[in-house]
């Protein structure tokens, strides 16, 4: 309760009638080359069993790019790109891979998170992985020293603590410029604008995304469920390319070019990265960036089966598309939280709280009760007895959608007013059917078969 009122009440220091007439903040644009043509990253593609989805999804992302954060020919790679087809369970995990990460670095490490609490686990990791880097340099007598780049979102309300928390741990990993420096940046966020991302990138081809914020609701022994997912190759230079253009937005100035050739990966995993920058206007109600395109374009293409794993679900555009999918005889199985966030998402523009969005979601079908049978919602659960309730230990934070077993879409976006419309955003599509069957085997059907019926 204290992270969701805090978060919102952070969005909220100006009066609404001011609201209406304060001009917003642009993101500058992108100051990455381009590492990867369009053209030449899906070569082969037209024909293969990737293109009935992954196509139609990457030209709508494609063709949104402007409102996106990165360059179009950065949003689709394919060739050495890895996937990992193992899923990060929750914060322990999550936190302790990217440690790992951070510990292997050898010229830069990149960091996004929404939310920063100095002395929890995750931080603890954080921190822990920063010194086994330094002593991993120190003991090679590394040249030069890796480089570190932090963002973290800021707000009047939370300003104090996101920021001094940052600075504590970075205070108490004890760093040495000689081999290990460290600069960060704030997004100040506009009214409702926040940075929602969480990411990693490590060397620029090397990253992880999450759904996890590190703050104390990942500590064991009841963390929140959350989601991470690393991929290596061409795709970790797109998400390269997101923080450069959040770093010069925040920093005033360009993140230095990595002066190294990125190693040659024998993996073929096609990936497309949808991104949205920030929107403080409440009342605006915009889908057209490759963030919203990316999900929406994946619903148009279904056929068979829709899963999601969301905490909040209740935009408007998606509900839609989703109601639309099930009317084409698509079934669709959601797990959602049950009252998480609720004075946030009660607030207006907000789009209300999950049970307000099943609802709207089922009267969309009242004319067609075959579509109402295929639809499927839960509640999350831990014990398979009882529904997990608001935002205390173990409840559900994941954002999870996978589209007929074989293309999913992971990372920092809820399905709800503020994700679709207001927050700055980063997801991985890929679509690979044995990849995307081993990633809902962990991370959603346990979770789906255990969780309690809606209705």
């Amino acid at each position: 309760m204290r992270h969701e009122v805090c978060t919102w009440l952070s969005m909220r220091t100006i009066a609404l009638p001011a609201v209406l007439s304060l001009l917003l903040l642009s993101p500058l644009a992108a100051q990455e080359p381009p590492a990867v043509g369009l053209a030449g990253a899906l070569r082969g593609e037209e024909g293969g069993p990737g293109r009935r989805l992954l196509g139609p999804v990457r030209d709508a992302v494609v063709a949104a790019a402007e409102k996106g954060t990165i360059p179009a020919d950065q949003i689709a790679t394919r060739a050495g790109n890895q996937v990992d087809a193992r899923v990060l369970i929750e914060g322990p995990a999550i936190f302790g891979e990217v440690a790992a990460m951070i510990a292997k670095a050898e010229h830069e490490v990149l960091i996004q998170e929404f939310y920063w609490v100095s002395g929890c686990q995750a931080s603890d990791r954080i921190v822990a992985g920063l010194r086994a880097l330094q002593a991993r340099r120190k003991a090679g007598g590394a040249k030069t020293p890796v480089r570190v780049y932090a963002v973290v979102n800021v707000h009047r309300l939370i300003a104090r603590h996101a920021k001094r928390d940052l600075d504590r741990d970075l205070a108490r990993a004890g760093l040495d410029p000689r081999w290990v420096i460290v600069e960060t940046a704030l997004f100040r966020q506009k009214l409702i604008g926040n940075l929602h991302t969480k990411s990693f990138v490590v060397d620029g081809h090397g990253a992880l995304l999450t759904s996890a914020n590190v703050h104390e609701k990942q500590d064991a022994p009841a963390p929140w469920y959350e989601l991470g997912f690393t991929c290596r190759g061409p795709v970790a230079g797109s998400l390269r390319a997101d923080f450069a253009q959040v770093w010069q937005q925040c920093s005033g100035e360009a993140l230095p070019p990595l002066a190294l050739e990125p190693p040659s990966l024998p993996g073929d995993t096609p990936c497309v990265i949808t991104t949205r920058p920030a929107d403080g206007n409440p009342i605006r109600n915009n889908t057209q960036d490759p963030a919203a395109q990316g999900y929406l374009a994946a619903f148009a293409q279904a056929k068979e089966r829709i899963r999601i794993l969301m905490p909040h679900l209740n935009d408007t555009a998606i509900l839609r598309a989703l109601a639309a999918a099930l009317e084409r005889g698509v079934r669709v199985e959601i797990v959602l939280s049950l009252g998480k966030g609720k004075v946030r998402v009660s607030l207006p523009w907000q789009g209300g709280t999950n049970r307000k969005g099943v609802k709207k979601l089922y009267r969309l079908l009242n004319k067609d009760p075959a579509a109402r049978a295929r639809l499927d919602v839960r509640w999350f659960s831990r014990d398979g007895k009882s529904a997990m309730e608001g935002n205390g230990a173990g409840v559900n934070h994941a954002k999870y959608v996978t589209v007929d077993g074989r293309l999913a879409i992971v990372g920092s976006s809820n399905l709800d007013e503020q994700a679709i419309n207001h927050s700055r955003e980063v997801n991985l599509v890929v679509e690979r059917p044995d990849l995307v069957a081993a990633w809902d085997r962990q991370a959603f059907e346990p979770v789906f078969a255990r969780s309690i019926p809606a209705r």
